[in-house]
Order: C-alpha cells, then sequence, then structure tokens
C-alpha cells in the first residue's frame, strides 16, 4: 500500500506540473519517478513501476496533440528512433511466431514491456521537446541533482546499518524475481556493493556512469575560464557512488571516456585549449577520487577493492563473465552463474545462431539466460533485423552529432554502447531519460537566431516549430 501511494503522490506530482505548463518540471519528476520510486504493488505481485508513468505520459501527450496539433515537433530523429523501435518489434513479434516455444500470454506480457519501453522513451522525448534547448541541460541537472541525493542518503544507509537497509531494499525496491544480489549481500554480512534505489548495482552503476558522462561533457564544452564547482562536486559525489557500487561499467566506463575526449578533442574540437583545460579539471577531480577510495577502503574490503581494481590492467577481462565460450557451437542453457569456461549469454546467443533473422521472440525458449547484454538480447529476440535497426537509429544519430560537434550525443552513445555490451542498458528504466535527451538534442544546431518572437533560439528550436 505504501509503495502504490509514493507511485500515485508523484503521477500527481507530475500531472501537475503537466496541467501548469511546466513541461520540465514534468520531465524531471518522471526522472525522479524512474530512478527513485518504489516497485508497484498488485495483490501479492510486484511489478515494474513504470507502466503507470507511460499511460499517463501516453494519455497526456495525446490530448495535446488534439488540442494544438500544431505544437507536435517536426523532429526527424524522433521520428527515426519510433520507426527504428517499430522495426524491433515486428522482428521481436515474427522471430516468436517462426521460431519460439513458450505460450502466447508469456509472449504477450515480454512484449508489452518492449512496446512500453518504446513508448516511455518517445512520452519523455515529446516533454523535453516543449523545453527551449537553452533550459534542456538545467532539466537534467535538477534530475540529476535530486537522483543524487536520495541515492546517497540510501546508499549511506546501506553502508551503516545492513539488516535495516534489507528491509528497506526488500519492501520498496526488489521483487521476488530480482533477489538475488540482495540475497548475496545480506549472506556476506555487508553492503559491500551499494545499489541506491535499484535492485542491482550494475543498474546503479550504469545510471551513474551516463550522468557522470553527461555533466562531464557539459563542463568540457563550456568556453569559460569559470570552474562550475557545483557541477565538479555532484560529478565526484557520483563517482564515489560508482566505485562503491563495484560496477565494472561504471569504474571502466569513465577512463574510457577520458581517453575518448582527449582523443576527440585534440583532433576535431574548437576553441581546443580551454576544452582541454577543462577535461584536464576533470581528470584531475577523478584520479584524486578513484585513488581516495582506494585507499580510504577498511581492510574488511580490500579483497573485493582489489578484484575489481584490477581490471584497469586488463579491462577485456571484464567481459569474460558473460562471453567466455561464446564461440562454442553447442548450445547452453545457463540456470546460475557461469564457470570458468562459459559465459552466462552463451545460450542466448546459440539461439541466435539457429534462428539469425528474426530470432526466437522476447521469451526464453529453454532455460538459457537473457540480460546483462542488451546486443546479445536484441540478437536473441529479433536477431539480424533487431540488431540493424538499432544500430542503424544510434549510429545514424552519431554520426550527425559528429558533424554538429554535438559533444552531448558524441557523449552519451558511446557510452550506451559499451554498456550495451555489459547490461541490458537500453531498456533500464533509469536510462530512458537520456535516450530522451539524446532525441531531444538530436536537432542541435549550435547556431542562434532570432525568431518570428523577437527572441534567440536555437536554429533547431525553430525548424522543430517548438517555440511557444
Amino acid at each position: 500500500m505504501v509503495n502504490n501511494l509514493i507511485l500515485v503522490i508523484l503521477l500527481i506530482i507530475i500531472l501537475i506540473f503537466y496541467a501548469g505548463q511546466n513541461f520540465g518540471g514534468a520531465f524531471a519528476a518522471s526522472f525522479v519517478y524512474l530512478t527513485c520510486a518504489p516497485l508497484m504493488v498488485i495483490g501479492e505481485q510486484e511489478i515494474n513501476n513504470s507502466y503507470p508513468l507511460t499511460a499517463l505520459l501516453v494519455v497526456l501527450t495525446f490530448i495535446s496533440w488534439l488540442r494544438r496539433p500544431e505544437k507536435r515537433p517536426r523532429s526527424y530523429y524522433l521520428r527515426l528512433f519510433a520507426v527504428s523501435m517499430g522495426v524491433v518489434l515486428i522482428a521481436y513479434f515474427i522471430g516468436f511466431f517462426l521460431n519460439g516455444t513458450t505460450s502466447l500470454q508469456t509472449f504477450a506480457i515480454a512484449y508489452a514491456g518492449e512496446v512500453n519501453v518504446i513508448l516511455l522513451v518517445i512520452s519523455l522525448s515529446m516533454l523535453l521537446f516543449r523545453v527551449e534547448q537553452q533550459d534542456v541541460m538545467k532539466v537534467m541537472f535538477r534530475s540529476i541533482l535530486i537522483f543524487v541525493i536520495v541515492n546517497t542518503a540510501v546508499s549511506v544507509l546501506q553502508k551503516l546499518d545492513i539488516v535495516y537497509a534489507y528491509r528497506m531494499m526488500d519492501r520498496f525496491y526488489v521483487s521476488e524475481n530480482r533477489f538475488k544480489p540482495l540475497l548475496v549481500m545480506i549472506s556476506g554480512g555487508s553492503y559491500d556493493r551499494v545499489s541506491g534505489t535499484f535492485f542491482s548495482p550494475v543498474v546503479f552503476g550504469a545510471t551513474l556512469l551516463m550522468a557522470v558522462v553527461l555533466l562531464t561533457a557539459w563542463i568540457i564544452r563550456q568556453n569559460s575560464r569559470k570552474i562550475r564547482w557545483g557541477a565538479v562536486t555532484l560529478i565526484a559525489v557520483m563517482t564515489v557512488g560508482g566505485i562503491l557500487s563495484f560496477s565494472k561499467l561504471f569504474m571502466l566506463g569513465v577512463p574510457l571516456m577520458m581517453i575518448y575526449w582527449a582523443i576527440y578533442l585534440l583532433i576535431f574540437a574548437k576553441n581546443r585549449r580551454q576544452k582541454l583545460s577543462n577535461w584536464a579539471l576533470m581528470l584531475i577531480v577523478f584520479v584524486i577520487v578513484y585513488v581516495g577510495v582506494y585507499f580510504a577502503l577498511p581492510k574488511d574490503m580490500v579483497n573485493i577493492r582489489d578484484y575489481y581494481y584490477q581490471y584497469f590492467t586488463n579491462p577485456l577481462a571484464a567481459l569474460n563473465s558473460r562471453y567466455a565460450g561464446i564461440e562454442a557451437p553447442q548450445v547452453a542453457f545457463i540456470n546460475d552463474l557461469p564457470n570458468k569456461e562459459e559465459g552466462i549469454v552463451t545460450g542466448a546467443f546459440d539461439y541466435f545462431k539457429q534462428h539469425s533473422i528474426f530470432g526466437v521472440g522476447p521469451v526464453q525458449v529453454e532455460q538459457e539466460f537473457l540480460g546483462d547484454s542488451q546486443v546479445i538480447m536484441a540478437a536473441h529476440h529479433g536477431g539480424i533485423v533487431a540488431l540493424a535497426a538499432y544500430l542503424y537509429f544510434y549510429l545514424y544519430t552519431y554520426v550527425q552529432a559528429f558533424r554538429r560537434r554535438n559533444l552531448y550525443n558524441l557523449s552519451l552513445i558511446p557510452v550506451l554502447a559499451i554498456g550495451s555490451l555489459a547490461s541490458v542498458m537500453l531498456t533500464m528504466p533509469s536510462i530512458l531519460p537520456f535516450v530522451a535527451f539524446i532525441i531531444r538534442w538530436g536537432d542541435y544546431s549550435g547556431k542562434l537566431v532570432v525568431g518570428e518572437d523577437g527572441l534567440i533560439h536555437d536554429e533547431g528550436d525553430l525548424r522543430l516549430h517548438m517555440i511557444k
């Protein structure tokens, strides 16, 4: 009952913001909903809480379109996303009816989840399209700030009182079918890997990485020498949380992005000196945090610290638990943790090799593990067709971002690519606001012009016909 009451309150807040034409506030509240809200409870079942949010935003968007059709955004990237994901859904549908073996009811439930993700991204994008270009990053910053405050409080609780933290996580954030990470923590007697408001440290680390990369890109692209200490502090706090989650994706993702940014700035950036100065500042911040956490951890965490920090010298080994043995010809059914010869995605990949065009649909055929790799999961569900649709949207958006020197999308899309090798990053509810941001920022032109209203706007906003 408490879970559902919290969700209702948040949905009412979103509705109030929307009714008041405060679309930035509605997006921020939706961001907090997807990253901090508890599970929805129906009877004895704990259910993904994103469904009521999707329903609300879709209804509000539809009503808005009916009342003011001229406000529909004319965004190529929004249409491209809708078409690409439509192809993915068609591939999943065909794959199941050609090669699937489970019941139609099981397929319908899984398929509804895929549709929900796509509709939610489109709805969140629609909110951002109602926000002026120059205000979008302000909305993201406020959203991330609230997310960090809530998750810092929960993470501190997890480190201070494992019993109370266990009860809270069991009550609000961990469903019965995703209980294993929490069970591992409580059986070990301490919260060695903080997970914030998420059932898994992996999801927590992935969300933090997206937020850190977005804000770091914002700092790097500044042309002023003024240091944004608020943003720097927020990034440092998130980096501490990401390291304490011991998510390999986060721990390796930050240094990989720093190398990526350095190459980009040295070769392609304008106003290179100032941007490299900003990059150097963030390098110092990250080095201080990584080294500081390493030496600050207590003795009882030395083993876990050394285990995860070792991947800095051999980053490709971080993928062994997922992809080891993936080239083996036999079908493997994964029920538990992988052994040394076999990664957890090999079973799903074997079905892709058998049905490579359309896959087998978004459900298991036998006992193969589905998860921990968006690439393998898309291949399993929809074969080459689904993979090609995903690749086309993100690759096209990345190429256009490169042409326009759009550092935000040039930064976020590589993180999604890296994350898709180690997690189901493109379908995590907490990542969807960032995908919506990528769509919204796709039309960024970098050219400021005067609109008919006499105000200065980004040329992309005028092209979208979204100026009020």
